[in-house]
């Protein structure tokens, strides 16, 4: 047999080839688009064995990041009833920077918005995936309601209906998730959220899970149905509060709210969702309820509860485009972009829905208000997208005072102009 010698030059090249195609596996040494372990290959320099193994070595320690945000700018105009005034007015909805990115299996993302008076914190985490059931840790989402799992660049209002009130959104936990060829499951426990995240429960104690089947996922047609549940323990105050405006942020107004829940034991939620996809239609629509149980027993345990449903249409024939994976709608790409002077028009999406809030039961007087959305979207491209809404809201048993009567129903028109890279 013979002694294998060392060869110095082959072990640096070996090194060199390695540590270089670590940061950019899939990079270029030339505009060819040949990389730099296939050049070292051709020269004699690596073997094809050592070739293979430094390009594996590479892919265990690949890192990408990518930066990138959003901006939503919007404006609203409100026909006000006798004794409310909502106040027009204008608003950077979100203005969002973000840095995202993966070495080998460990994915992590740091997301801030700096729209209103200060800097919140929203995604705060780090992933792990190199196990079938990936493992989060971190500031984010619950896995909790269709609405609220699909980012607000995809929504098709510029609001998530109101029962999203209920939805626990983003808080500091640890998640399981995984997915097959035609469902997603996730389940986690979390505590208090970060700085700037809101829900309706201060949480100390949260567990969450959600569970969602596609059955049809196809690029035009999808079928969804999901149902997901929410056990909370409040924070040492026992208290509790949900209100919501009236699908429109601008206005500081809530027309409904059940005030301070005091004693709160423990709170359960569930959430029951559902979307079809048919070529350039779309329809969805969630179920919420909300069950609140007292200390040592107390009597008159409330329950609230909300639901929507809207549809959408694309006059230009795209569809909605769904994911199985992470059980939620993604990303609209115009068939053909807006160009002047072209036949490109982008994408144009009507829109209606339909919601109801009940925060209303014995003893919690918190009113009860069902709203008519209209929409109309414009996508020239990707990653713009003009958005007009009318909304006209009916509101019963306001707790409200400065309202003349008990029944009143304003009018909203409201508009945003929205990029996103």
């Amino acid at each position: 047999m013979q002694k294998k010698t060392f060869n110095p030059w082959r072990f640096g090249g070996m090194a060199l080839a390695v540590m270089l195609t670590i940061p950019a596996l899939s990079g270029s040494a030339n505009a060819g688009g040949t990389s730099l372990v296939d050049l070292l290959e051709a020269k004699g320099v690596l073997t094809q064995g050592e070739a293979k193994a430094a390009k594996a070595e590479a892919k265990a320690h690949q890192s990408k990041l990518k930066i990138g945000g959003r901006i939503q700018a919007d404006a609203a105009f409100y026909k006000d009833d006798p004794g409310l005034d909502m106040g027009d007015g204008a608003e950077f909805r979100r203005a969002r920077l973000f840095v995202k990115g993966k070495v080998g299996d460990f994915h992590y993302k740091a997301q801030y918005d700096f729209a209103g008076n200060g800097t919140k914190i929203k995604d705060l985490y780090i992933k792990y995936t190199g196990l079938p059931v990936h493992i989060k840790v971190g500031n984010f989402k619950e896995p909790f309601s269709l609405e609220e799992l699909t980012s607000s660049k995809y929504i098709t209002f510029m609001e998530r209906a109101m029962p999203n009130t209920f939805a626990p959104s983003r808080h500091i936990g640890a998640a399981l998730s995984g997915h097959g060829d035609s469902w997603s499951a996730a389940a986690g426990v979390f505590t208090n959220g970060a700085s700037g995240t809101t829900s309706g429960v201060d949480s100390q104690f949260d567990a969450t899970g959600r569970l969602t089947f596609a059955p049809i996922h196809e690029k035009t047609r999808v079928l969804h149905l999901g149902a997901g549940i929410n056990y909370s323990l409040p924070s040492s105050t026992r208290t509790l509060r949900f209100r919501e405006r009236p699908e429109s942020h601008v206005t500081h107004k809530r027309l409904v709210g059940t005030g301070d829940i005091l004693n709160v034991d423990s709170v359960l939620k569930y959430d029951l969702e559902a979307a079809a996809v048919f070529g350039p239609a779309s329809i969805q629509g969630e179920y919420s309820r909300t069950d609140v149980s007292f200390q040592n027993g107390i009597a008159n345990e409330p329950s609230f509860s909300g639901y929507y449903i809207f549809g959408s249409w694309f006059l230009t024939g795209e569809s909605r485009p769904y994911s199985v994976k992470k059980g939620s709608f993604g990303r609209v790409h115009p068939n053909h972009n807006f160009q002047l002077g072209a036949d490109g028009w982008g994408a144009w999406e009507v829109a209606a829905r339909f919601s109801q809030l009940d925060l209303e039961d014995t003893g919690f007087p918190g009113g009860k208000e069902q709203n008519i959305t209209v929409g109309l979207n414009w996508y020239p491209h990707p990653h713009l997208r003009w958005m007009f809404n009318w909304v006209h809201a009916s509101v019963d048993r306001s707790p409200i005072t400065t309202v003349a009567r008990n029944n009143f129903g304003p009018d909203v028109f409201q508009m945003r102009a929205q990029v996103d890279f």
